[in-house]
Formats: structure tokens, C-alpha cells, sequence
């Protein structure tokens, strides 16, 4: 299954993204482990940041773990952290 979800990726995105490291829980009861994700390239309107520290609070832990499924379900993978401090490179 992964080799296949890996060919389909690779297909679709071609060479186009740079592999980025992250921080994912990749399944409800997989533990959070480093990743290698996609993203596009920076567009001229964009600001492009050097992430030095990112902070994870109790919210991204409950999404983490599918506490708010009733309300909120979790799409896996996710990438817990959104309060993050940088400096703008570009």
C-alpha cells in the first residue's frame, strides 16, 4: 500500500515539490514521527519565514489524538504545531 501511495504521489507531483521535514502523526494510533511532505514553490505575493521554534498547545493535542471527531473529525496525516516563531528570508 505505501509503494503505491508513493507512486501516485510521485505521478502526480512529478519533481515540481521539494521534500520538506515535519512532525506527523500519520494514523490515530501511530505515534508522532518526522515526515517528509511536499509544497509548492513561493509565489511572487508570498513571504517565505526560516521556522526556528514551533510550539504545540493542548488544541493541536486533542486533534492530534481525535478527541473533537463528533465535531471536528482529524484528517490524517496531520501536522500538529501552528504557533511558530521565524525569521522572514525573503
Amino acid at each position: 500500500m505505501k509503494q503505491r501511495n508513493r507512486q501516485r504521489n510521485k505521478r502526480l507531483l512529478g519533481n515540481r515539490r521539494p521534500l520538506r521535514p515535519a512532525h506527523s502523526r500519520p494514523r490515530a494510533r501511530l505515534r508522532i514521527g518526522e515526515i517528509q511532505h511536499s509544497a509548492r514553490e513561493p509565489r511572487a505575493q508570498d513571504v517565505q519565514i526560516e521556522i526556528l521554534f514551533c510550539g504545540v498547545c493542548h488544541s493541536d493535542l486533542h486533534q492530534v489524538r481525535n478527541e473533537w471527531k463528533e465535531v471536528m473529525p482529524t484528517v490524517y496525516p496531520v501536522v500538529p504545531g501552528h504557533e511558530i516563531v521565524g525569521r522572514v528570508t525573503k
